[in-house]
């Protein structure tokens, strides 16, 4: 498994040039510096920090290894450090907005099936509601079953056609066979 190794936060920053840049509002402290991706970024030596996970180490402590710092606020900008807490990755995506954290909060399929422990079946990684997969299949089957017998029935009207007197003699004899057999 990957586990998150971020550059340490040198000890050599300017606190006073980092805290110049951020914004209190009474209760988010905005970066107004640089913003990459959201997030504020402040250079140091030819590299680039997170604004967070500056002002977590500078008023906190050291960033635990493969831990990521959650904005409890959600505000990307805010460097408040009792609105940051340091989480794994997988706390911290499910915690927020994304597709996987809507995915995995949804208690209904959208077919309005109940995700339960009886409905629910994990294929790669993933919830596949039960009855919605017995519906496809069955609909799958039908229409594969339909266009068997659309195709068998195509072959044997072009058959029909190609061989149409060699047909009809044939059909006599099996209309004359019955005949004899009802006598």
């Amino acid at each position: 498994m990957f586990k998150r190794t971020a550059l340490p936060i040198p000890a050599s920053i300017d606190a006073d040039a980092f805290w110049s840049r951020v914004q209190p509002t009474g209760f988010c402290w905005n970066w107004t510096g640089a913003k990459g991706a959201g997030y504020g970024v402040i250079g140091h030596k030819g590299k680039q920090y997170r604004a967070h996970r500056v002002a977590y180490t500078l008023l906190v402590g050291v960033i635990p290894d493969g831990l990521d710092i959650d904005h409890l606020c959600r505000n990307t900008k805010c460097v408040n450090p009792d609105h940051l807490e340091p989480v794994e990755t997988k706390v911290n995506t499910l915690r927020g907005f994304g597709a996987h954290a809507r995915n995995a909060r949804k208690t209904y399929c959208d077919s309005g099936h109940e995700f339960n422990d009886k409905n629910v079946r994990m294929i790669e990684g993933r919830r596949v509601c039960i009855e919605c997969a017995r519906s496809y299949h069955r609909e799958y089957e039908r229409d594969r079953y339909r266009s068997d017998r659309e195709r068998f029935a195509a072959k044997a009207r072009e058959r029909r056609a190609a061989n149409r007197e060699e047909y009809n003699r044939q059909a006599r004899e099996r209309r004359a066979r019955k005949k004899a057999e009802a006598a």
